[in-house]
């Protein structure tokens, strides 16, 4: 009796492992149990795409990204987030407007636009529009020295020493025949002339003493916005020993160009320096230095 219910028991668990191996095959093959749908995989989490700026028409090295040009080489759209990096890529055009494309390579249509390309525009690209760039070295009193800074605007004033020979003998006045005097010593005619007015301040370097112009003095490499003519004004005081520039700051909102007459011995006695006569200029009575008693 034991040895039949022994045996029993070892047909019934062949029975079940026959049953679990088949359960276990037909599970492996996809086909589940009899009315139980099989097992599905668990689909990986999806990231919805992501808006970025990507280049619609190659890009040269160097272009200039503005307002005006900046729809024609790149829009905004949504792309794969698997592409896209919030360290590297960008998501709006405001962030390219005035920058320049530093690349050496040009940028592929279809390329994300990333912040490492981007630079700060060429000097050029400040300049305003009729106007040249004019570098001009000045020191603490010339130049304004350290108070000067980029989108300051200012004066440019000439002063100049011309050498000047007299047309009639001293002391002789009218009654004098009009002509070169030879033997009169020349004489050096101090003038000072705005030259210039509402130039705008673009750059503002620190620069190395000169010698010979700027010795021991702090010296700074200013760069002005200025026309042809303005800047050979400014050339022309460089290379004359005989003539220096000045900057004067104006008011930032004063747009008013004011008309001056320049300033030299004569005109100075003439309009602006009303003195008692006599009046003598270097041992001589020049008959504008005064009229009626009084300069007018």
């Amino acid at each position: 009796m034991k040895k039949r219910g022994g045996r029993v028991f070892l047909l019934l668990g062949l029975i079940l492992i026959v049953v679990v191996a088949a359960a276990l095959l037909l599970m492996s093959r996809g086909g589940g149990f009899p009315g139980v749908a099989p097992a599905q995989p668990t689909p990986a989490p999806t990231r919805p795409p992501v808006n970025a700026v990507v280049v619609v028409k190659e890009i040269q090295p160097n272009v200039v990204l503005t307002t005006r040009n900046a729809a024609e080489y790149l829009e905004v759209r949504p792309v794969d987030a698997a592409r896209f990096d919030p360290s590297r890529h960008l998501t709006t055009l405001d962030s390219v407007y005035n920058k320049r494309i530093s690349s050496t390579l040009p940028l592929a249509v279809d390329t994300l636009l990333e912040r490492t390309v981007l630079a700060e525009p060429p000097i050029s690209y400040e300049i305003p529009t009729g106007k040249k760039g004019v570098p001009l070295l000045v020191n603490a009193t010339s130049g304004i020295g350290h108070l000067l800074s980029p989108g300051d605007v200012v004066d440019v004033i000439l002063l100049y020493n011309a050498t000047v020979y007299p047309t009639t003998k001293p002391g002789q006045g009218n009654v004098a025949e009009m002509g070169p005097c030879d033997e009169c010593p020349s004489k050096t005619l101090p003038v000072v002339k705005t030259i210039a007015q509402k130039v705008p301040v673009l750059r503002v370097v620190d620069f190395p003493a000169v010698e010979g112009r700027f010795p021991e003095d702090q010296v700074f490499l200013v760069l002005l916005g200025m026309t042809d003519q303005e800047a050979e004004l400014v050339k022309f005081a460089e290379l004359n020993d005989s003539a220096s520039i000045q900057l004067v700051v104006r008011n930032y909102f004063d747009g008013v160009e004011e008309i001056t007459t320049g300033i030299t011995d004569k005109l100075l006695f003439d309009r602006y320096l009303p003195v008692p006569c006599p009046v003598s200029i270097e041992g001589v009575y020049p008959k504008y230095a005064c009229a009626g008693g009084v300069v007018p």
